[in-house]
């Protein structure tokens, strides 16, 4: 597939959204956006270190993080990925499952 051109200027683009995402691009507002992650975002899985987190009040992305250093030029990872919730008081918590392998052209097909 190659990018084309337009001669007209967008505000927002929207690629590989699904059926719930077509729809907040119809009419795209954020509450619009917002429904679709409710409605959908649970199932989303993605190549990550650690998984999404979604849910009706909890739009926060990725649950966790891997601390990593930049050493010649290139990022060098440790202490494995780590996971938590979004309290002030939720213990952080070593990550052992396994996030799906990203697309082969690094772009989702669906």
């Amino acid at each position: 597939m190659q990018a084309q051109k337009s001669a007209e200027t967008h505000d927002v683009v929207i690629i590989g959204t699904g059926a719930a995402g077509g729809m907040a691009a119809w009419n795209l507002t954020r509450q619009g956006l917002v429904n679709a992650v409710d409605k959908d975002g649970a199932k989303w899985t993605g190549p990550g270190l650690v998984p999404f987190r979604y849910g009706g009040s909890e739009h926060g992305g990725y649950s966790g993080v891997e601390i990593g250093q930049v050493r010649n030029g290139k990022i060098v990872l440790f202490g494995g990925p780590l996971t938590t919730e979004p309290t002030a008081s939720s213990a952080i918590t070593p990550y052992s499952g396994q996030q799906p392998a990203p697309p082969a052209g690094g772009v989702p097909s669906n």
